[in-house]
C-alpha cells in the first residue's frame, strides 16, 4: 500500500505512554497501513488540522489547554467533517457513549485497547465516515432535483422506524417547524393510517395512493417502492397534484 492509500490519523494526547502504545499497536499491523502524527494539545490539533488532511482524529477530552467534553464539541463545531474517536479513561464508558451522541463516531477505553480493537475502530469509523460524505452528495443532488421537477422523497427505515428526507421536505410539504421522523409522522400528516399501511405491505411493486396532508389540505400522490437489495426499506415519491 502506498502512502497515498494509507489511512492518515493524528492522535491527539498529552501523555506520552498512551501515544506510544497507540503507535506501536498501529505499526504492529503493518507500516503500510497508517501514517501516524502526534500532538499533546488541542490547540496544536486545529493547527494541523486547518493545514493538513487526516482520515481519523484519535482524541483525548483531557488536555492541557481542554477539559472535558467541551474538547470535543469545540473540534465537531470547527471541524464538522472530520472523523472522531474518543479516547477514554477506565471510569469513562459513560462519557465515551455520551461523546458518541454528540458527534464521536467511536470511543476507545485507554488500558483495554490492544492492537485489534484500534484496527476495527478506525477502520470502521473509515468505512462509516465514507458512506456518509456519498450519503451527504446524494442528498444535494436529490434536492436539486426534487427542485428541478416538484417532487419530494422520503427514506422510510422500517427497521428502527426512521425516515430521511431532503432538505427541501418543511416547505414543499408546509410543515413549518414540526418535523417527519418516522411512519407514525408521515400517517398524522397525510391521514390514511389503512392506505398507508397497505402501500408500505405491498410495495414491491409500485403501491400509488392519492391522500391529502393536514397543514394544507392540498392532494399528493405517493408512491411507495421497495427495492430488492434493502428490504426494510422503502422508498416514497411524493407528489403536489
Amino acid at each position: 500500500m502506498d502512502s497515498i492509500n494509507k489511512i492518515r490519523i493524528l492522535v491527539v494526547e498529552d501523555a506520552p505512554g498512551d501515544v506510544f502504545l497507540i503507535k506501536f499497536y498501529l505499526e504492529e499491523l503493518g507500516p503500510d497501513f497508517y501514517e501516524i502524527q502526534s500532538v499533546d494539545k488541542l490547540a496544536d490539533a486545529h493547527y494541523k488540522m486547518e493545514r493538513e488532511a487526516f482520515d481519523i482524529i484519535l482524541l483525548d477530552l483531557h488536555l492541557p489547554d481542554s477539559e472535558g467534553m467541551i474538547t470535543l464539541t469545540n473540534s465537531i463545531e470547527k471541524f464538522p467533517d472530520e472523523v472522531f474517536i474518543v479516547l477514554t479513561g477506565l471510569s469513562d464508558q459513560e462519557i465515551g457513549l455520551e461523546a458518541v451522541k454528540r458527534g464521536a463516531q467511536d470511543f476507545l477505553i485507554k488500558g483495554r485497547i490492544d492492537s485489534k480493537t484500534l484496527d476495527s475502530s478506525i477502520k470502521f469509523s473509515y468505512q462509516r465516515s465514507i458512506l456518509k460524505r456519498k450519503v451527504k452528495i446524494f442528498g444535494e443532488a436529490l434536492g436539486s432535483l426534487e427542485l428541478m421537477h416538484d417532487f419530494l422523497v422520503l427514506i422510510l427505515d422500517l427497521k428502527d422506524d426512521s425516515i430521511l428526507h431532503s432538505k427541501e421536505l418543511p416547505s414543499y410539504l408546509q410543515i413549518g417547524d414540526r418535523t417527519l421522523d418516522s411512519q407514525a409522522d408521515l400517517v398524522n400528516h397525510f391521514g390514511g393510517l389503512e392506505e398507508i399501511n397497505d402501500a408500505i405491505r405491498n410495495s414491491t411493486e409500485d403501491s400509488i395512493i392519492r391522500l391529502s396532508a393536514s397543514s394544507d389540505k392540498a392532494s399528493y400522490k405517493l408512491v411507495f417502492r421497495r427495492t430488492s437489495l434493502l428490504k426494510e426499506v422503502v422508498v416514497v415519491s411524493i407528489k403536489k397534484l
